[in-house]
């Protein structure tokens, strides 16, 4: 409650223009914290294999192979995991990629897309790539190179695939510890692929053996932007 002696000071200070002098009022500080940063006895377990290791180093090829092996388990015990690759590929690849020549020569462009059908076809290109598409989805990866077939003229142009496994560091690669070789892929300093290598079989597959035995076991893809596609 305001005294008596307080009105008076103040109508002296209006009457003679004297503004009464006004105290800031400082705002409370917020004390905010992220709930995803606190850790408690209920989280603490959920969190205790969060790390900061970079994408190359968490997913090292031992960790790969895991995960791989695990869901191709799940894929082949699992119909509903099966349903939806097959589902899926069948929905984006469907009968594979069509060809559309749109030139001023009616017949030439006839002739190139029936012969685009007839080699699609001889290569099985549809079912490659539906069979590529779950292998993607299943095992994180999948390669195909381009190769050719002289059975077949006049178009000899054909594509043979390579699962994850194949695809692995040379001995040599491994011992010498290029930092620019990982599982098989070797890149220059700006991370560009330059050279793939490939087990020329299966690691897992019997005639594996034969190729040990005849030096045959490795095969090297040099310039692999021409000749390598991966996913």
């Amino acid at each position: 409650m305001t005294s008596i002696k307080d009105r008076i000071q103040s109508a002296f200070r209006g009457l003679f223009g004297v503004q009464t002098p006004v105290t800031a009022v400082r705002p409370p500080e917020i004390q905010a914290t992220f709930d995803l940063a606190q850790t408690t006895v209920h989280n603490r377990r959920h969190w205790a294999n969060a790390d900061s290791l970079a994408a190359r180093a968490s997913m090292s090829p031992a960790v790969r192979s895991i995960v791989r092996k695990r869901s191709r388990h799940e894929s082949d015990n699992n119909s509903w995991y099966s349903g939806i690759l097959r589902t899926a590929a069948n929905h984006i690849i469907g009968c594979g990629p069509r060809l559309q020549v749109l030139t001023t020569n009616h017949e030439a462009n006839t002739r190139l897309e029936k012969a685009w059908v007839k080699w699609s076809r001889q290569v099985m290109l549809a079912d490659k790539l539906r069979m590529m598409f779950e292998t993607y989805w299943k095992d994180g990866e999948v390669f195909a190179m381009r190769t050719s077939r002289p059975s077949r003229w006049p178009i000899s142009l054909d594509i043979r695939t390579f699962e994850a496994e194949q695809c692995a560091a040379p001995w040599i690669g491994q011992r010498l510890g290029d930092p620019n070789t990982d599982d098989g892929i070797r890149t220059d300093p700006n991370n560009n692929e330059i050279e793939y290598h490939f087990y020329d079989q299966h690691p897992g597959c019997i005639r594996r053996r034969e190729s040990v035995a005849r030096g045959e076991e490795w095969l090297a893809v040099r310039s692999c932007s021409a000749q390598m596609y991966s996913c």
